[in-house]
């Protein structure tokens, strides 16, 4: 349930915070959750909404970013967390 709560709020983070403050929401969320897959989506979610390939690089930010730091943390928590 509070993947649910977690995921609506970054929903409502991308709407009404500005982007680091989403980005940290998004980040926690994949450092709390285990296979944090809405990450991905929030990512893309954000990309569909706010990007524009004539303000800046013409790939999708968010959303490469999101996959990347998906496959960091997925591989790298096993590592850290070996008692939990």
């Amino acid at each position: 349930m509070k993947r649910v709560f977690w995921f609506i709020g970054a929903i409502l983070a991308i709407f009404f915070l500005p982007w680091y403050l989403t980005a940290a929401i998004i980040i926690a969320g994949f450092l709390y959750f285990s296979r944090y897959y809405e990450g991905i989506l929030l990512g893309l979610i954000y990309d569909s909404l706010y990007f524009t390939g004539f303000s800046g690089p013409d790939i999708p930010v968010w959303f490469f970013g999101s996959v990347v730091l998906f496959l960091i943390v997925y591989f790298i928590r096993p590592m850290i967390r070996k008692d939990v």
